[in-house]
């Protein structure tokens, strides 16, 4: 059977103070961990808790694919791959292998293709820079400050050593 409960005020604070004398004796506990509170460590692991991920490997691009995407970009802007394709005479996908570092590279007709478009789109941006110069020609240059004689930035070595020379020999 239990110990009966104190009905008194006295006998309660005796037997409160008793267990805190108690468990002042006794070593105290590690704190307890809550599993939900402490966020798991994520390094490493996969999407929902699958395998670990391996980092991704650098793209390695095809002779001539860096070159031939890079002009596709210039001329045609983000959404190169169709026009760069048709352009090339191959597949959009073809043109999106060659960005992953897959399939054949560019080849020679693909290459000489680009080649004559940019080289096209060159004369063209010349041609619309000389009309917008005809009609409001570009400002002179500017003249060129004149530096002061007495500018220490503007002295010459052999001087600066001959001044150094004289000061050394005084």
């Amino acid at each position: 059977m239990s110990k009966p409960s104190e009905t008194t005020l006295s006998g309660l604070i005796a037997r409160v103070t008793a267990a805190r004398d108690a468990a002042a004796d006794q070593p105290a506990k590690a704190e307890r961990e809550w599993r939900h509170a402490v966020p798991p460590d994520r390094d490493g692991i996969g999407a929902n808790g699958g395998p670990a991920l391996d980092a991704p490997e650098p793209r390695r691009l095809r002779l001539g694919a860096r070159e031939v995407l890079r002009l596709g970009v210039l001329l045609y802007g983000d959404r190169h791959p169709t026009d760069l394709a048709r352009l090339c005479g191959e597949d959009p996908g073809q043109v999106r292998r060659w960005r992953r570092g897959e399939g054949a590279p560019p080849g020679r007709l693909a290459v000489w293709s680009v080649r004559r478009e940019t080289q096209e789109r060159i004369a063209e941006l010349q041609a619309a820079v000389a009309a917008l110069d005809a009609l409001h020609p570009p400002a002179p240059a500017p003249a060129p400050v004149p530096v002061p004689a007495g500018d220490p930035r503007q002295i010459h070595v052999e001087d600066y050593i001959a001044a150094l020379n004289a000061k050394e020999t005084l």
